[in-house]
């Protein structure tokens, strides 16, 4: 995933107008994860399908485009308010 990590009370002191519900919907193009022990932090950003290439061969995790990686950051800027530092993430379904 691409995205930026943010904490739930940190999201919820932006009052965007956004219930966090919205944040996690899957969005055209962004979709928010809750992480965390508690769940008390969200990587909000692109989901990207890693690719399986066997048992023994690992896998091979997709990087966006730089123009890709610019259209997810301003896409979650209009649309929850969140800006900062982007980063890849990987996770685990």
């Amino acid at each position: 995933m691409y995205g930026i990590l943010i904490s739930l009370e940190n999201y919820l002191e932006i009052k965007t107008g956004n219930t966090v519900e919205e944040l996690i919907e899957n969005h055209e193009d962004i979709q928010g994860v809750f992480i965390g022990r508690d769940g008390d932090f969200l990587i909000v950003g692109t989901v990207l399908d890693a690719v399986n290439m066997g048992k023994d061969e690992g896998m091979i995790v997709p990087e966006l485009t730089t123009e890709e990686e610019s259209l997810t950051r301003v896409s979650i800027e209009d649309k929850f308010g969140i800006t900062g530092e982007y980063h890849y993430y990987f996770i685990r379904k």
